[in-house]
């Protein structure tokens, strides 16, 4: 995650329930609208979370201190962490932001009736969810928030899937190039893929962990009916890190095809030097012969000697040519 700004906190607040809905900024969760009885909020803080807005979780939520600086700590491993109030997550978000691979952590906070979203940057992968959640009488809109919960992680490992089918159809575009023409410029996006699929893979491993803990460790605020869905999110997971394997493995070949490419390129290059230097081996032999300077040489005394001499070099240089071509050397 570099080159993005900082900015001030944006809070967005969604409030719902299967017959109503309502949706707003602030700017300090002081200014939160009471939520009504049955209703679920969803509090997403975007551009990071400062010291105010972590003393209002405390006072508002009695988030333990202990999670605020974890909050507050930058590039944090995805992690679940059972509380008595509520329950703690890290996962981290990849997604494309102006052309640029983005690995945002974010952070979660689930109770009874809220979920809270805590990022690093302004952006995120959760427009499906908003669009759920924006449509009257969907299954997200008679849920509870362990729901809302399951639906932002689905929607976290829905972004690791598009990250990963990009890159797979990156490097088969590379493949296509470098069996056309291997160049520097090839090698260093090949690089720079690599880098990304690196920071997916890194990604994606420790949020399997995380949430292979929930499934082993159920927790009070995850429903017996939405751990089904878990269940089903964890398999996800997993595939995607097998996508991100195969998507390692196939940069592997990439790389040993760009090298063998180049090798190959060179050799051809060598070969056809070498053939060069062959053909010309007897012609310089003979120009040799005749530039040393003895007075007494038969041949110069002969009117066509030039013509005649330049005669054999040239079918010389046939017949090697010939030879080669039969050899197939090139």
């Amino acid at each position: 995650m570099t080159g993005l700004n900082i900015e001030k906190p944006n809070i967005s607040v969604t409030d719902y329930c299967s017959d109503n809905l309502a949706q707003y900024t602030v700017s300090s969760l002081e200014s939160l609208k009471k939520l009504e009885q049955g209703s679920i909020r969803w509090i997403d803080i975007d551009s990071s979370c400062d010291k105010g807005i972590c003393s209002q979780l405390e006072k508002l939520y009695n988030i333990h201190p202990i999670v605020l600086d974890n909050i507050s700590e930058k590039k944090q491993r995805p992690k679940l962490e059972d509380y008595e109030d509520f329950l703690f997550a890290i996962a981290t978000m990849i997604y494309k932001k102006e052309e640029m691979l983005v690995a945002e952590g974010i952070t979660f906070l689930i109770g009874n009736d809220y979920v809270i979203s805590i990022g690093d940057v302004d952006g995120d992968v959760f427009d499906k969810v908003r669009k759920e959640i924006n449509t009257p009488k969907s299954h997200i809109r008679k849920s509870g928030s362990d729901y809302l919960f399951y639906r932002l992680l689905d929607a976290i490992t829905d972004g690791y899937f598009e990250v990963l089918y990009e890159q797979l159809e990156r490097i088969d575009v590379l493949e296509e190039e470098v069996i056309k023409n291997a160049t520097n410029e090839l090698l260093s996006q090949i690089r720079e893929l690599k880098s990304d699929i690196q920071l997916v893979s890194k990604s994606i491993i420790p949020f399997k962990e995380s949430r292979s803990m929930l499934i082993n460790k159920p927790s009070k605020f995850i429903s017996l009916s939405v751990i089904p869905y878990m269940n089903d999110l964890y398999d996800h997971i997993k595939e995607a890190i097998d996508l991100s394997e195969a998507n390692r493995e196939m940069l592997v070949d990439l790389m040993e095809l760009f090298y063998t490419s180049t090798s190959n390129k060179l050799n051809e290059i060598i070969k056809v030097l070498t053939i060069i230097s062959t053909i010309f081996i007897p012609l310089t032999f003979i120009v040799g012969v005749y530039g040393m300077n003895f007075k007494f040489i038969p041949e110069f005394g002969f009117r066509w000697a030039y013509p005649v001499l330049w005669g054999i070099m040239i079918l010389i240089t046939g017949l090697m040519i010939y030879y080669f071509k039969k050899k197939r050397w090139f």
